[in-house]
């Protein structure tokens, strides 16, 4: 998500992100397979200076194959020289919005 945004030019991200809450639910087991897993993310709870992540991790590469992991990463926003959180930038929370549910389905 990330490496998406500096491509697009949104690289200030790289200035600071803390993890401030993690939470994993394991539903079911993944045994050792060498083929690819399906890893869905979106983006939730945009605020001033935060944002959730979820992750939907699958069984296999398939959008039908079964979850097996949910996730969710809520991520805080800080400035690192001056030691003190941010404000997320206009174009920040334009990228962060575009990976929200509401604007996958909006695509489909």
């Amino acid at each position: 998500m990330f490496t998406a945004a500096a491509a697009e030019g949104v690289d200030t991200f790289a200035a600071g992100l803390l993890v401030a809450g993690l939470g994993v639910e394991y539903r079911r087991q993944i045994p050792y397979r060498a083929h690819d897993l399906r890893v869905e993310m979106t983006v939730r709870d945009v605020r001033a200076a935060s944002f959730t992540i979820d992750y939907v991790m699958r069984a296999g590469p398939a959008e039908s194959d079964p979850v097996a992991i949910e996730a969710e990463t809520r991520m805080a926003l800080f400035d690192l020289n001056g030691h003190r959180p941010r404000r997320l930038t206009a174009e920040e929370k334009a990228f962060l919005l575009r990976w929200a549910p509401e604007a996958s389905e909006a695509v489909s």
